[in-house]
């Protein structure tokens, strides 16, 4: 048996290389594309627009539904994040 997780944490790439270390973890796929492109792809397995990606503080981020009701936002920062504080 084994379990399957998707995961949207900051520092990603560093994130899945510990829990790689750490628990096993195989990556399966990570996301790395341009959001609207994502939306798009998605509109395209049956998903709804519900805006496109537009910068929003500090994010290129737009969202979706899916077919089963449930919104999806999807983003990629476009400054250094999290920001300095």
């Amino acid at each position: 048996m084994s379990v399957q997780a998707q995961l949207a944490v900051r520092r990603g790439r560093e994130a899945v290389e510990f829990y790689k270390a750490d628990f096993g973890t195989v990556k399966l796929l990570l996301i790395d594309d341009d959001p609207q492109a994502v939306i798009d792809r998605a509109v395209g397995l049956g998903a709804t627009q519900v805006y496109a990606a537009e910068s929003q503080h500090g994010w290129l981020l737009g969202r979706i539904e899916d077919p089963f009701g449930h919104h999806w936002e999807i983003g990629r920062p476009l400054i250094e994040w999290p920001p300095a504080g």
